[in-house]
């Protein structure tokens, strides 16, 4: 039986149907992109976690935000099969449901194993249309409409990650159980997928589909994404703890930063397109040396002001760093091999989003400290260290040619 769906996998192809200019059908399949980035919005509520749940280590609570990603790349192999036998749409729709189920889960438990658990069959139900948000555009669009839908979808990964984050500062009061709240709202990327996206089916699919991992590019792409996430994702990670105990604001004005760092990240997601035809290849060197900065100056500030502009800042090039990465690999595959494609970068993303904890855990032994501005700052070495290369990179590749 598995050796059939192996070679199901291997020789099918997509056959679909959509007018992918009108309005609706762009809407729905923005529309998924909403909770992506879902499991990271709880972290405002980490230090209110922390102390319902007792004796349970910073690192583990922190754990609960990351251990979806990890969950995302079962989802990602799991959504093939799915895909195989019941097309995109029922894909995404089995996602969402899973997603709803898991992710409300918490409200009703606070044993922290089986909250773990139910963190990680979050990440599966998001990892199985998670690559599809990316497919879909590189299927239906082109060159510079590719870009605008592709800086689109981040834009719409941003205004949900915003509203999501502004909502769990609300929830934070009432208990951190009720955070959890949030994933009933995927009720209506649900509906719009479910109403305006056609029904559709795998028939053959190329030998190609995975001789398209023969590309080296695709997994530099990959490699440099789990880095680049890896480091990224500490000012996320340890901005709320970095405002409590710095005593400069309560884990719900993090959320409010945290919300604007994301809602900074939809704008930079819409005029993505424009910077890339300005800077090109370029964008990525200046947002992260940009990026590297911001995280340096966060350890030397002590006003919950500064520490917000400086967040919203962040959130501006972050968006653009993600935009590129999943622009870079667009263009390599043709719509039969773009979903694996997506995949390789989508595992790369994922795991360096789940080991970010652990590195500052590590960081942090080595250091000789767990202070939040110390590990962040660290991480804005780091980013400008990946500037540097990356900028020398270019240039090489600009001189061989």
């Amino acid at each position: 039986m598995l050796s059939s769906q192996i070679e199901y996998l291997i020789q099918g192809s997509i056959t679909m149907k959509a007018d992918v200019n009108k309005l609706s059908f762009k809407l729905a399949i923005l529309s998924i992109s909403l909770f992506c980035a879902s499991g990271f919005s709880i972290s405002a509520a980490i230090p209110n976690i922390k102390t319902g749940l007792g004796n349970v280590s910073l690192t583990n609570i922190e754990v609960l935000v990351s251990i979806p990603t990890f969950g995302l790349i079962f989802g990602l192999l799991l959504s093939w099969l799915l895909i195989k036998r019941y097309g995109y749409k029922n894909t995404v729709i089995t996602g969402l449901i899973i997603m709803t189920i898991f992710g409300t889960f918490p409200l009703i438990n606070s044993n922290y194993v089986l909250i773990l658990i139910s963190r990680f069959c979050l990440g599966i139900g998001i990892g199985v249309f998670n690559s599809l948000c990316f497919s879909l555009i590189s299927e239906y669009y082109t060159d510079q409409l590719r870009a605008k839908m592709i800086g689109l979808q981040s834009a719409t990964q941003a205004l949900g990650s915003t509203i999501l984050t502004l909502l769990v500062g609300i929830l934070i009061p009432c208990g951190w159980h009720y955070v959890f709240l949030i994933y009933l709202l995927n009720i209506f990327p649900l509906i719009l997928f479910a109403k305006y996206v056609p029904d559709d089916r795998v028939t053959n699919r190329s030998q190609r589909y995975f001789s398209s991992l023969k590309n080296a590019k695709i997994f530099i792409i990959a490699v440099f994404a789990c880095i680049y996430f890896i480091t990224e994702l500490t000012i996320t990670y340890k901005c709320s703890s970095f405002i409590v105990s710095r005593g400069i604001g309560s884990s719900s004005q993090a959320a409010i930063i945290l919300a604007l760092n994301t809602m900074i990240g939809f704008v930079s997601g819409i005029l993505f397109s424009r910077a890339f035809k300005w800077l090109g290849n370029y964008i990525v060197s200046i947002s992260l040396l940009s990026l590297g900065i911001l995280f340096c100056l966060v350890n030397i500030v002590n006003s919950l002001y500064l520490v917000g502009l400086i967040v919203l800042l962040c959130g501006f090039f972050a968006s653009w760093v993600s935009s590129y990465l999943y622009n870079s690999i667009a263009g390599i595959g043709d719509y039969q091999t773009q979903p694996l494609i997506n995949t390789v970068l989508i595992i790369g993303v994922n795991i360096g989003c789940f080991m970010n904890p652990y590195l500052n855990d590590l960081i942090g032994n080595l250091l000789g400290t767990n202070n939040a501005g110390t590990l962040i700052c660290f991480s804005g070495i780091i980013l400008l260290i990946c500037s540097v290369m990356v900028t020398v990179f270019m240039l090489i590749k600009k001189v061989n040619r």
